[in-house]
């Protein structure tokens, strides 16, 4: 998708200009239609000029003097388009040198903007990263929280130790902000690292990610059992290493009464279900022999119908496919048989060995032995 200069002119008009009503519009005094929702017109620019396939330098041009206009909205919409398309070849010195800038001198939102931005752009470069990690001690905490993922996006693997430390130890929002930017290989050894924060809704959002990462539902209670056991999950639910299974373990036995519980219980519980997980099952027993499972009744109804759900029968059926060389027979030629005793002449003389053939079922073969 590329753009000719006259739009890439108008789009970037929107982002100073956005919402304003077109005097056209105008008659006898009255508006003819409702003015847009300027942020919505910004973002919608936004979005089309990061898209669009024009050369970077060009679209940075465009919206370069935008970074001097009177109006915080626009300048903050100019340095998202930076973000979006200065980066690579174009990411240069003086790009990066003003989005520290904006860093060092703006408000709360520009800052934000700022960080987001100078991660897409200064990838790789050790400045940029330095300049990141110094945003981690910002007096906001909205600022902070922009961090990780802009220090993800510029240091790559090298940030991950920094992710760690922030999802375990970091304040309530920027632990969340630094555990949704971890690479998908890393989040659950964190998170399992993380059930352990101080902060009983990081607990929460560490093991709800542990259930998103393992491919479980999120399970709340003894009383969902039976939607548990109804179900088949679209993905086979993952085995845990053993290091995120006696995090949650570790979790699921502490004598509280939090969501961390409940949600470590149910990660448990899906394992016993969907993959007949021994140890799992044990630890639910164990639960309820200590009484830490709550409340009480419930936990042993939902671990009885479990243990008496029917176990998955492994049954390994063979399938080909017919081919034009296998019984070919016109229908008015097999001798279908009329009477009992030509029945085992007729399956003699029209099988393949390993398989059964029936009537009136062309696509497949089966056979009944089961392993």
């Amino acid at each position: 998708l590329s753009f000719s200069e006259r739009t890439l002119d108008e789009l970037t008009s929107f982002l100073s200009h956005a919402g304003q009503k077109d005097p056209a519009c105008r008659l006898q005094g009255r508006w003819l239609a409702p003015s847009p929702n300027p942020a919505f017109v910004r973002r919608a620019a936004i979005e089309l000029l990061a898209a669009c396939a024009n050369d970077a330098k060009t679209i940075v041009d465009k919206a370069w003097p935008l970074l001097q206009h009177p109006w915080e909205e626009v300048r903050i919409a100019a340095v998202t388009v930076l973000g979006e398309t200065a980066s690579g070849e174009s990411g240069d010195q003086a790009v990066i040198a003003e989005l520290t800038k904006c860093i060092q001198s703006g408000s709360v939102a520009m800052t934000q903007a700022a960080v987001t931005a100078l991660g897409k752009v200064g990838k790789g470069n050790e400045e940029v990263i330095s300049t990141l990690r110094s945003c981690l001690s910002h007096a906001d905490v909205w600022v902070q929280s922009s961090v990780p993922g802009a220090l993800m996006c510029a240091a790559g693997s090298s940030a991950l130790e920094d992710l760690m430390k922030l999802s375990v130890h970091g304040d309530p929002e920027v632990a969340e902000a630094a555990m949704e930017a971890l690479p998908p290989g890393d989040v659950g050894a964190i998170a399992a690292r993380a059930l352990d924060h101080q902060d009983p809704y990081i607990q929460a959002v560490a093991g709800k990610l542990l259930l998103k990462v393992h491919h479980m539902p999120m399970w709340t209670s003894a009383d969902a059992c039976l939607k548990l056991l109804e179900d088949e999950p679209k993905h086979a639910p993952e085995v845990p290493s053993a290091e995120i299974l006696a995090a949650v373990v570790a979790a699921a036995q502490r004598r509280e009464l939090s969501e961390r519980k409940q949600i470590c219980i149910g990660f448990l519980y899906a394992l016993g279900v969907w993959q007949q997980h021994q140890e799992a099952i044990d630890v639910l027993q164990q639960l309820i022999k200590e009484k830490l499972w709550q409340p009480l009744d419930h936990a042993q109804e939902a671990l009885r119908l479990m243990l008496e759900r029917p176990k998955p029968k492994l049954k390994k059926i063979y399938k080909v496919k017919w081919t034009s060389s296998l019984l070919e027979i016109s229908e008015g030629e097999l001798p279908y048989p009329c009477r009992d005793d030509e029945h085992a002449k007729f399956w003699n003389a029209y099988r393949v060995e390993g398989f059964q053939a029936h009537l009136g079922q062309r696509d497949t073969l089966e056979t009944g032995e089961g392993s």
